[in-house]
């Protein structure tokens, strides 16, 4: 639904709450936010319908973004000690 639209959120507001999409630093602060929440296993989705721009994206998830996520998740499991038993 367009922003304004019977007073509903528009596609901005959806994006932003349901999906993670931006730039590499964004992306990973994102993911980062969620994993100190907790969350430890995401399902990725490519939604790019021209094949040159998805294999570049799809490199900078794996070059970039996962590294720096399980960088961060090591770091934060590092600073919370043990898990309690």
């Amino acid at each position: 639904m367009p922003r304004g639209e019977a007073g509903g959120p528009g596609p901005d507001d959806f994006i932003d709450r349901f999906a993670i999409v931006g730039s590499v630093e964004h992306c990973v602060e994102r993911l980062v936010q969620l994993v100190a929440l907790g969350i430890d296993h995401f399902h990725t989705v490519g939604v790019i319908f021209d094949a040159d721009a998805e294999q570049a994206t799809r490199h900078l998830f794996v070059s970039e973004v996962m590294p720096a996520v399980r960088h961060a998740a090591h770091n934060l499991a590092r600073s919370e000690g043990p898990a309690p038993t």
